[in-house]
């Protein structure tokens, strides 16, 4: 897997981008009152011919759960047979340990994809975007 850093933007509601082929990306905030670690996690592996991705809320430094977030994820893209335009959202309580799983989807190796995951823990928006496959 790996780490790559994401943006909050002010604004946004309720989205977190989540994908990144064979790894882990992490949203810091733009807005509200702080600045602190990955409020947003996606997760990505790769088995076969298809990529697994699980999109994660995490509570910012300083914050206590239990907390509720809602969330907003958006993907596009692919090609022929394996085009897709998906978009989900929802709410989700993200316990005392700090982290809590958004959803999971799977996507074609072979195919490139953007996605946007937006989630909004309190007042304060954390925007994430993620471009996912291709070539590495």
């Amino acid at each position: 897997m790996r780490i790559a850093p994401l943006t909050i933007a002010a604004g946004l509601t309720g989205t977190l981008a989540l994908f990144a082929a064979g790894g882990l990306s992490a949203a810091t905030p733009v807005s509200g009152t702080q600045s602190s670690p990955a409020a947003c996690t996606l997760e990505t592996s790769t088995e076969g011919g298809v990529i697994h991705v699980t999109a994660y809320a995490k509570l910012p430094g300083g914050a206590k759960g239990p907390q509720t977030a809602s969330y907003r994820l958006s993907v596009t893209g692919g090609a022929g047979s394996n085009k897709t335009d998906i978009s989900q959202g929802g709410e989700a309580n993200i316990p005392a340990t700090g982290r809590a799983p958004l959803g999971q989807l799977m996507l074609s190796r072979d195919g490139i994809y953007d996605a946007r995951l937006q989630v909004t823990i309190g007042t304060v928006n954390y925007h994430c975007n993620e471009t996912i496959g291709g070539r590495i």
